[in-house]
């Protein structure tokens, strides 16, 4: 009877107190020891560990940043900038992860061989660049032994007379590219990081053009109070969904995706999209009141849609066709100076629009989804669940989970909002700027520097034997809309 409906919704609102509280004390970072040695947050420590199981011999991921110039930095000029504005500031760059089966320890090395961490090479083609800065995606391990700090760093330099390429006429002098293990922080720590090591014309540190550290919470209200019920009651869904989802069906199998490996693929491809203006984007969000993200997360899943077409996918149109993204969600920074790199951030659910009538119910579509995720609070209660989950379980547990959330995916989609104004490394403007992942499942990542966009993605060419399609069926989709 009505009793009885109360007692299960006071169970249920206990029940979603006890998670969150708990969650919150279990989310609060380990005290970290004092000196050469700080302990790993639970993110960090899954991640320093290796996130997926170990019979699929999967490196540590690393994410990849690379750096055009039309007038290189110079080694020497280059390492000292990258030391004095990186590596003796922020000590994960000078330590190494240590696991116990307790935690994961950083312990700083007695000293950085740079000789070993920044290398160079030369080249006389643009080809020859290119042909280069794949291969060091395709190496999924860093070059460097494992008692060393996480990171390396890659100059790409063009001989006296390098040629421009033939395909494209790009004729930069060179690239800078950085590689570092995903342990050291995630994408958002990174880019604060490098705050002081690329730095405007006048030699100010850049602002992040987006950083969740700068949100002010919202004070109490009655409104609030009033509402708190409802929340838990909306909370207490939003975790049994997250914690059953190694329950849910895998997405659909299409020439596209899904498919559940080989994770440590030696056929993985790096696509870097010629970069477009930034104000395109702009003009098709204000035209249809969205975001950003909204737009060109429509014009991924249309690319997708339009490729399963392409090649005849069984599936194309088909309303049995089902697909997600997985988009990583940054929480706020925490640390003193110094100790500001972390790993603090969840990989949320999100539905791909595949099966759409046109470009703009795409959109719509998209828009939707996107409020929906927004006005959730899915990724705390998420957040809240993933540091008690990685408390209580043993390692092969949780990264037994981390497949089982990754396989029923079919891509990552990564949007950062980069610095507006130019860059200088050592004096030397950065021309263009790309940051690539290559994960366990195609990964897009999308960085906006200096009013235009820059695009990246990397699949695997043996499931998607021409990857650049991709890239035309992108471009047409946003001109299609910013012409709608």
């Amino acid at each position: 009877g009505s009793g009885c409906r109360v007692k299960k919704m006071l169970f249920i609102v206990l029940g979603s107190v006890a998670v969150l509280v708990g969650g919150y004390f279990l989310a609060k970072p380990l005290p970290p020891q004092l000196g050469r040695k700080r302990r790993s947050s639970v993110d960090t420590a899954l991640m320093a560990r290796g996130p997926f199981p170990t019979e699929q011999n999967n490196p540590n991921t690393l994410i990849i940043k690379i750096l055009a110039f039309d007038d290189m930095p110079s080694l020497d000029d280059f390492r000292e900038t990258l030391k004095k504005d990186v590596v003796d500031p922020n000590f994960r760059y000078r330590a190494v992860p240590v696991a116990d089966s307790k935690a994961v320890i950083w312990t700083e090395v007695d000293s950085v061989d740079y000789s070993k961490h920044i290398t160079t090479v030369t080249v006389s083609s643009a080809e020859e660049m290119d042909a280069e800065i794949n291969r060091i995606v395709q190496t999924r391990e860093l070059g460097v032994p494992d008692t060393a700090p996480r990171w390396e760093a890659r100059g790409i330099f063009g001989s006296e007379d390098c040629q421009p390429s033939t395909k494209t006429g790009s004729n930069y002098s060179g690239y800078w590219i950085i590689r570092q293990e995903h342990a050291i922080g995630d994408g958002l720590a990174l880019v604060k990081a490098l705050q002081n090591f690329a730095r405007t014309k006048e030699g100010a540190p850049f602002k992040v053009a987006f950083d969740p550290s700068d949100r002010k919470p919202k004070g109490f209200s009655l409104q609030s109070l009033l509402a708190l019920p409802l929340n838990l009651l909306k909370w207490t869904i939003i975790a049994l969904r997250v914690l059953t989802i190694g329950m849910i069906g895998q997405d659909s199998r299409t020439k596209f995706g899904n498919w559940s490996g080989p994770w440590n693929s030696k056929n993985q491809v790096l696509v870097r999209l010629p970069p477009f203006p930034l104000q395109t984007v702009k003009r098709i969000k204000a035209h249809h009141k969205c975001s950003v993200n909204d737009v060109l997360y429509s014009c991924w899943a249309g690319a997708i849609q339009a490729y399963l077409e392409k090649v005849g996918d069984k599936l194309a149109n088909s309303k049995k066709l089902s697909m997600r993204a997985v988009l990583p969600v940054a929480f706020p920074r925490v640390g003193k100076k110094g100790d500001e790199l972390h790993n603090r951030f969840v990989m949320t659910s999100c539905r791909l629009p595949v099966v759409s009538n046109n470009r703009l119910s795409r959109l719509q579509e998209t828009i939707q989804i996107m409020n929906g995720l927004k006005t959730s609070g899915a990724p705390l209660v998420q957040r809240l669940i993933q540091n008690i989950v990685g408390r209580l379980l043993p390692i092969a547990m949780q990264r037994d989970t981390t497949n089982q959330f990754f396989v029923r995916h079919t891509t990552v989609f990564s949007n950062v909002p980069g610095p507006q104004e130019p860059l200088y490394v050592a004096g030397k403007e950065i021309k263009s700027a790309w940051v690539c992942y290559p994960n366990a499942i195609p990964q897009v990542i999308i960085i906006s520097y200096n009013g235009l966009v820059y695009m990246t993605y990397v699949v695997d060419k043996e499931k998607i034997p021409d990857p650049k399609v991709l890239q035309t069926l992108f471009m047409a989709e946003l001109e299609a809309l910013d012409q709608a």
